[in-house]
């Protein structure tokens, strides 16, 4: 169950379907050397949303602006794509969470 941010219009499982979606997009383009799938963790911050990407007792946090995880919540809503903006963010925590799993 996600928090729904009425202000926003957005929940924190959407912005977690968006995270997902880079995920995915990552696992296509790069290859994932992990075997499973990275949980999501979505809360709120002071400017924004704190995203956790938690694999095997392992953790990895990045921010993402109210602005942002709006754009990335429409973009996979009406394209069921990844939102190129927060790709980098995305691939970058996920490249880490693979070194710290892998250590």
């Amino acid at each position: 169950m996600g928090t729904y941010y009425t202000q926003l219009g957005i929940s924190s499982a959407m912005i977690g379907a968006a995270i997902a979606a880079s995920i995915i997009h990552d696992i296509n383009v790069n290859d994932l050397n992990a075997q499973g799938f990275p949980g999501i963790d979505v809360a709120r911050g002071d400017t924004g949303f704190d995203i956790s990407l938690n694999y095997r007792g392992h953790s990895v946090s990045f921010g993402l602006s109210e602005a942002e995880a709006k754009a990335a919540v429409k973009q996979v809503k009406s394209t069921g794509t990844h939102h190129k903006p927060i790709f980098d963010r995305v691939q970058e925590a996920l490249a880490s969470l693979e070194s710290l799993a892998r250590a």
